[in-house]
């Protein structure tokens, strides 16, 4: 039965798949920011004049030659989600490289810098892909231990739990939004970053090593996001979980809050210690973790 010992050797597990997930962002970050500085070095390169380059210049329309170049980037798009699986996860995903796709294809006229931003979104779509990949696999393995271990805890042995039921389940919007979108929105956030700067340092005159460095210092903070976005979502599987397991029970009808109870415990989570909420009643975020960004705590039965 769930304990405070219990929770120290969730929390142990939670924190090793977790950190293990963040070590392989970490790696997709930088792949990511060093293509982004090779991108527009050589944007600089290829278009600058005596070592400077006007925002005039770098608005300049596209060649025919060179607009080619972005019928083939949607067409490479098309083929990355048409191999794209049919799970909820997956189709999630290609709903996502879809809408990026019409985007696309909405353009009528295209600048030099539009392209330039294209290409480097284009890799991180790719990007993307790969971080909602390693996270959604890291959420489905949370979830289902969780609702394994609720449900032989009322004493069920039978268990098999689907992956589209489980990938369905974690889909549902927790504060607005599932998991993937969070994941594509922090992608959307970091491009806007990325074209602002490359915008004002063409305005401004602005040398492009000193655009490289400004970038390079948003990778740590691209980094962070990513660390509450796992963290967070993962508590939240491990709540659905837990919870969708003591439905399936019919045998638990009630849960209470159990938190760290450590030096890193917030005083607003420690005053929710204790606490018990029906089943019927629970909503995560509110009453139930997660209740901010990094929760640890978790919910026990109340028998």
């Amino acid at each position: 039965m769930r304990n405070s010992e219990y929770w120290r050797l969730r929390d142990i597990i939670d924190r090793g798949d977790e950190d293990e997930v963040l070590r392989r962002l970490a790696q997709l970050l930088e792949d990511g920011y060093d293509y982004t500085e090779r991108q527009i070095f050589a944007f600089y390169g290829k278009f600058a004049i005596d070592n400077g380059l006007t925002y005039e210049e770098a608005t300049r329309l596209l060649t025919p030659i060179e607009f080619r170049e972005c019928a083939n980037r949607i067409q490479r798009l098309k083929d990355l989600a048409d191999n794209l699986g049919n799970t909820p996860f997956e189709l999630a995903r290609k709903e996502q490289i879809r809408r990026e796709i019409r985007i696309l294809q909405g353009r009528g006229r295209i600048t030099r810098l539009q392209a330039l931003s294209d290409s480097i979104n284009e890799k991180w779509i790719e990007i993307t892909l790969q971080i909602d990949r390693e996270i959604g696999e890291l959420l489905s393995g949370t979830y289902t231990r969780e609702y394994r271990e609720s449900l032989l805890e009322a004493g069920i042995r039978k268990i098999v739990i689907p992956v589209k039921q489980v990938e369905a389940a974690i889909l549902i919007p927790t504060f607005g939004y599932h998991f993937s979108d969070n994941v594509w929105r922090n992608k959307n956030n970091l491009l806007a970053f990325i074209n602002t700067e490359l915008k004002r340092g063409l305005v401004i005159g602005r040398d492009v090593r000193k655009t490289a460095k400004i970038l390079q210092r948003q990778e740590a903070v691209t980094y962070k996001q990513a660390e509450r976005l796992v963290r967070t979502e993962n508590c939240v599987a491990r709540t659905e979980g837990t919870l969708e397991g003591y439905r399936q029970s019919n045998v638990i009808n009630a849960v209470e809050i159990l938190v760290a109870g450590d030096e890193r415990m917030c005083p607003s989570c420690g005053s929710k210690a204790g606490e018990v909420i029906q089943l019927n009643r629970v909503i995560i975020g509110d009453n139930v973790p997660p209740f901010h960004p990094n929760c640890r705590c978790t919910v026990i039965p109340v028998i």
